[in-house]
């Protein structure tokens, strides 16, 4: 995994919609999983805060 802080590329709002995808990718891969789910809207409110959706 490349380290985007050392190599200079992206920025942080781009990784972390990046990370929350992910995290939802895996939360819906176990739909029963509330500790999944929780970390998976966690991230998505830090991803949308980030780029500045919300209000």
């Amino acid at each position: 995994m490349r380290n985007h802080a050392i190599d200079g590329i992206g920025d942080r709002a781009a990784l972390m919609d990046r990370k929350a995808d992910l995290f939802e990718r895996i939360a819906a891969s176990e739909p029963g999983n509330a500790e999944y789910a929780d970390v998976a809207r966690g991230a998505r409110l830090q991803a949308d805060e980030a780029n500045g959706r919300l209000p």
